[in-house]
This record gives C-alpha cells, structure tokens and sequence, in this order.
C-alpha cells in the first residue's frame, strides 16, 4: 500500500486520476484534461480534432507523461530492495514495461 495504492485496477479512469492526485502521483487537472481530450480523439473520425490538439499533446501532454514515467521509474528503484520476511531474504526486482504504451 505505498502511496495508498490499494484499490487503483477498481473505477472509472476519473476516479483512477483522483485517487493518484489524492496520492500525490500525479500533480494537476491537466490529466482529466488529457482523459477528454482522449475521449473526444477517439470519435474523431475525419481528424479535425486531431489537428486542433496536436500542438498541445506533444508539447504539453508528452512530457507530462514522460515526467510520470520518471515517478514511477523512481519509486520502483525505491522498492527494489532486499526484503527480510521471516527471517527469509527477498530480493525484490520491479521494472517499469513501457511497452504496453
């Protein structure tokens, strides 16, 4: 439960995004921004919207996520540590696969 993380798989992607603002994960509404602006993309069927908001995804949305990508890459060096349990030493070796984005 580091960061409170406990029931994060269970909601909606907006209740996703808050639980990780109350956590402090992530920083701002910039990510419920990022959600609609999602949401309007995919039922861009002739990419008017696309051409409207490309300006902001990469130069705005990019490094957003970049910068979460380095949070998280941060907090699993944290976690990845010999781990005594019972008198039994764990060694805990976490990554990050970024090929599921």
């Amino acid at each position: 439960q580091v960061y409170g993380i406990c029931d994060f798989a269970t909601g909606s992607p907006r209740e996703t995004l808050k639980k990780s603002m109350s956590c402090n994960l992530i920083k701002d509404d910039m990510w419920i921004d990022m959600m609609n602006d999602r949401n309007m993309l995919s039922h861009d069927y002739d990419g008017t919207i696309a051409k409207e908001k490309i300006v902001l995804i990469i130069e705005q949305y990019l490094p957003m996520l970049e910068e979460f990508e380095g949070r998280i890459e941060g907090l699993l060096k944290k976690l990845s540590t010999a781990v005594i349990y019972n008198g039994l030493t764990v060694e805990l070796n976490l990554s990050l696969d970024t090929s599921f984005f």
